[in-house]
């Protein structure tokens, strides 16, 4: 879910929102520089959001999907349109296809979502209840877009229909050399948390 903000001002306060990798620590407690603002008195309307439903392989975004409303329907419809698409495009013509997804239960989790990967072929590997620090959109790929995104920002006002282009263009513009990157620290990652116990690890 990205924040889409359509002015300069918009766009510095979401910058501000962000976290910057930094994990607290039960002896930090609630330290200022460990906390994030508070979201009620920071609140600022920046020009709604852009829901995305992306997949990465070979070493590139391959797909990049704007939905409404996430729920049951809408991955069913993913599992059976764009993501199969994406898969054949990139695998070529299976019999069924292995991917990695995050648990969400809303949608991927869902019986409409089950159902459509049943339908189609499409097998998840099964991951920890919480794990963003296993999938290379969360512990890496998201944040190298909002960078770009800095960087190729307009320096007056956007529609948030040109934030969803550029938005789509950065992404399918990323470097396969950081792509690839990220996916391979995976397995060090996967070591590294088991190693941990599940705890928080240096990688992060």
């Amino acid at each position: 879910m990205f924040p889409t903000p359509t002015t300069q001002e918009g766009r510095l306060h979401v910058q501000l929102q962000r976290s910057t990798g930094n994990l607290r620590t039960p002896d930090e407690g609630l330290q200022a520089e460990m906390t994030k603002p508070n979201a009620k008195r920071h609140r600022k309307y920046v020009g709604g959001y852009a829901h995305v439903c992306a997949g990465v392989s070979g070493g590139k975004i391959i797909m990049w999907e704007y939905y409404t409303k996430w729920n049951g329907k809408t991955a069913a419809d993913m599992y059976r349109g764009p993501i199969l698409s994406a898969l054949k495009k990139q695998r070529g013509m299976k019999a069924s296809y292995l991917i990695a997804e995050d648990n969400d239960p809303t949608g991927f989790k869902s019986g409409l979502g089950i159902e459509a990967k049943a339908e189609v072929g499409i097998h998840t590997i099964k991951w920890p209840r919480y794990s963003p620090d296993l999938m290379p959109l969360d512990y890496s790929l998201w944040d190298a877009i909002n960078n770009r995104m800095d960087m190729c920002a307009p320096k007056d006002r956007e529609s948030k229909e040109d934030f969803k282009k550029r938005l789509r263009r950065v992404a399918f513009r990323l470097p396969a050399a950081s792509v690839r990157k990220a996916v391979k620290s995976m397995k060090k990652r996967a070591a590294e948390i088991w190693k941990a116990g599940g705890k928080h690890i240096a990688m992060d």
